[in-house]
């Protein structure tokens, strides 16, 4: 697993470039003997674990795209791709697919049911699980259920377990100003709508994930204003673009109202603007069910009192695992990658991100464990039909 992270770190791909990822995704999977379809969705991988005895079909899903950042840090493993980093650790999810794949098929006489593994492009700019969804990902055979794990700047050896909720979605919003004068007062009301503050360091990251572990928590009810852009128009208005995120389908209806309220004080005549609100983009909220029922196997893997309850959804990020979970139900869990000790703080989305890759291990035992654990409690359920099925793929590169 290491190997596999750090091939990818070197070579990473943005959002929809994933070719090479892809095919290193593609080929270690037939190595396995697993049933495995490709350009499944732009560049996503599919790969079907057949166990040998009766069950149902459980899902693993794993992102595997870069953004564009800066390259800090120096190790042996550093990003050979000028200005693009796996800086959310995307790499990591892909190798710990891979591991928990290799596991589980070590097992697989035993194994009731099948786990289909989706490894996702374009993750980053939420179009990667929309496009495997549209490609038929989750049929033939259907999942009745998905997992994933999400790196994530707690301690190396634990696991945060959100049941219930996750991370934001987003509302987005445009307003027309007729006074384009009127456009810094109107941004500044915006923003004081915000409950939270950006995080600037890694303490505030610190005191982020504390106050997610809080039950009745200030993150139990909280708003975003968040994106804020404006464009003069040729009229001498202005447009002002931005998203809110908030902390349930309650605080996005309140938000919205009250910046209705806010254009009306500012501009003094409701007839001054025009405030259009676009299609939302779902919460990440895991089934509590599946939550409850992994914690089990999760400390039965990797040690009692691992998993750390969670209680809020994360402000400032969204996943489009999300619209999985619109279909089947599913569960992100947090898995820890900072280790003080190694001066590591896993901090997501920084020039200088890096995981402590004894997560590696960490998280393909907890996860392998979940799954298995789904597909025994499930075995009475059927298994999905998946014959018929061709294989797809196209000429990829093999620098991987």
């Amino acid at each position: 697993m290491v190997e596999v992270r750090r091939q990818i770190h070197m070579w990473p791909e943005l959002s929809g470039e994933e070719r090479d990822t892809a095919q290193l995704i593609a080929t270690r999977l037939r190595e396995l003997g697993l049933e495995v379809q490709t350009g499944v969705g732009g560049h996503g991988v599919v790969g079907l674990l057949q166990g040998e005895k009766p069950g149902p079909v459980v899902a693993y899903r794993a992102d595997m795209d870069a953004v564009r950042s800066e390259v800090v840090g120096n190790p042996s493993y550093r990003s050979r791709a000028p200005g693009i980093k796996h800086v959310c650790g995307h790499d990591a999810h892909v190798a710990i697919g891979l591991g928990i794949a290799e596991v589980l098929h070590s097992i697989r006489d035993e194994l009731p049911g099948a786990v289909k593994f989706l490894f996702q492009p374009a993750e980053e700019n939420v179009q990667g699980a929309r496009a495997m969804i549209a490609s038929g990902a989750l049929e033939d055979p259907a999942p009745a259920a998905i997992f994933a794990v999400h790196m994530a700047p707690m301690r190396v050896g634990s696991i945060g377990a959100p049941a219930g909720v996750g991370l934001t979605g987003w509302d987005p919003f445009e307003i027309e100003l007729r006074d384009g004068d009127r456009a810094p007062a109107v941004v500044d009301s915006l923003r004081s709508l915000s409950t939270v503050p950006p995080l600037a360091s890694q303490a505030d990251m610190g005191a982020l994930l504390d106050d997610m572990t809080v039950e009745g928590g200030r993150l139990s009810h909280f708003v975003w204003v968040t994106g804020l852009r404006t464009d003069k128009t040729s009229d001498g208005g202005c447009l002002i673009r931005g998203m809110v995120r908030a902390a349930g389908d309650a605080e996005y209806e309140q938000t919205r109202a009250r910046i209705r309220h806010v254009l009306e004080r500012v501009t003094a005549a409701g007839s001054d603007f025009a405030l259009q609100f676009g299609e939302r983009f779902p919460d990440m909220h895991s089934d509590p069910k599946l939550v409850r029922a992994a914690i089990e196997p999760i400390e039965a893997a990797i040690g009692a009192g691992a998993t750390i309850p969670m209680y809020a959804s994360a402000p400032f990020f969204g996943e489009d695992f999300a619209l999985f979970q619109q279909h089947i139900p599913g569960a992100m869990f947090f898995l820890g990658a900072a280790n003080p000790d190694k001066g590591i703080a896993a901090f997501n989305h920084t020039p200088d991100y890096d995981i402590d890759e004894d997560a590696l291990e960490v998280g393909a035992a907890a996860m392998a464990s979940v799954l298995l654990h789904y597909l025994g409690s499930h075995a009475e359920e059927p298994l999905g039909s998946h014959e018929g099925r061709s294989e797809t793929g196209h000429e990829e590169s093999s620098r991987h």
